[in-house]
């Protein structure tokens, strides 16, 4: 196929009045001027990296929001299914995405069977309430991390607790005690 009936198919399948149309509208539609354009909207729009970032961020957000609020199922799922839909044309092969994609699967297929779990129990919130008062009530103090890291020393003359060459006790004892 000529080049010039490339720029033609390519300028009727831009969407009139975006960012890429406004580019290809600078060039004359002629065939040396085909392969320019192509190279110019693959600088500017076909950065691989720019998706999968965008991906990740929309996952940052649904975690912040999850830990505002209860964790929904139905956000994870709904996230999934956008990446799917969005992505699979475009980047069949690259093997992160391959990657994000199995993980964001089995995470959708491990919160549908919990959901699922829960309701078929009829005790989803008592769950969740329990799960979040659990950890409220096992968050440790600063105090408690020092206690438990300092050594608590049995004197062997006396049983309390300090160092045995410290003990006031073992100066007034005798051998045989």
């Amino acid at each position: 196929m000529p080049s010039e009936d490339k720029f033609q198919y390519l300028i009727q399948a831009i969407t009139p009045g975006t960012r890429a149309a406004s580019l290809i509208e600078n060039f004359p539609p002629t065939a040396q001027n085909y392969p320019k354009a192509i190279e110019l909207l693959k600088e500017r729009f076909g950065r691989e990296d720019l998706p999968v970032q965008v991906y990740v961020r929309e996952l940052l957000k649904m975690v912040m929001k999850n830990a505002a609020n209860e964790r929904k199922c139905a956000d994870l799922t709904t996230l999934y299914d956008q990446l799917v839909t969005s992505t699979s044309i475009r980047y069949t092969g690259q093997r992160s995405l391959e990657n994000l994609m199995d993980f964001l699967r089995q995470e959708v297929n491990g919160e549908e069977m919990m959901s699922l779990a829960l309701s078929g129990f009829g005790c989803q919130g008592k769950v969740k309430r329990d799960v979040a008062n659990s950890m409220r009530n096992d968050i440790p103090s600063a105090s408690a991390l020092i206690y438990a890291t300092q050594e608590r020393i049995k004197c062997v003359f006396c049983s309390n607790f300090h160092p045995s060459q410290d003990c006031g006790k073992a100066t007034t004892m005798t051998r045989e005690e």
